[in-house]
């Protein structure tokens, strides 16, 4: 079973990134382009406000910055969450597909039951609509998919190695 804390570090880092940036981008599509309301910038200030209040948007780009820089934060802490589980589970290396789908679901339910809750943005009841639909698929899709599908490849690749 591998074991390298680089390997481990830079599968961590590329998935999170990948993740985060999908994620960032589905946002800002959804957001901008399907709903049409927001802009980036109250974007990313909106998830400044999930840690610093709504103050974050009265501090311009700046805590746009902040809020870009929490989105990977998570994004990583996803990933590393799933490395540290695809050690345990063989199931997650051997399927990814499924294994990215489900925690695409469980990244959706942990944000929105856990993380948001928990964090300083006021929270309103859920619907069904257009904009929650798409952010559970962007969750899935942008998120959880391609951080199992990256985990798995170079995960496998090093127990191959080994």
């Amino acid at each position: 079973m591998p074991d390298n804390n680089n390997h481990a570090f830079k599968t961590i880092f590329y998935s999170g990134l990948v993740a985060g940036v999908l994620d960032i981008l589905a946002a800002f599509l959804i957001t901008i382009v399907v709903m049409g309301r927001s802009s980036v910038e109250k974007i990313l200030q909106y998830i400044a406000s999930a840690a610093i209040g709504p103050t974050a948007f009265k501090g311009g780009w700046q805590t746009a910055l902040a809020g870009l820089l929490f989105h990977f934060l998570i994004a990583f802490v996803f990933a590393a969450i799933y490395y540290a589980a695809i050690r345990k589970i063989d199931f997650l290396w051997r399927q990814p597909f499924i294994s990215g789908l489900l925690y695409g679901v469980l990244v959706w339910v942990i944000m929105n039951f856990a993380v948001i809750p928990l964090s300083t943005l006021k929270t309103q009841s859920m619907t069904a609509d257009k904009g929650t639909i798409l952010v559970f698929l962007a969750n899935v899709f942008c998120v959880g998919l391609p951080i199992a599908l990256i985990c798995a490849k170079n995960y496998s690749t090093a127990v191959r190695k080994s």
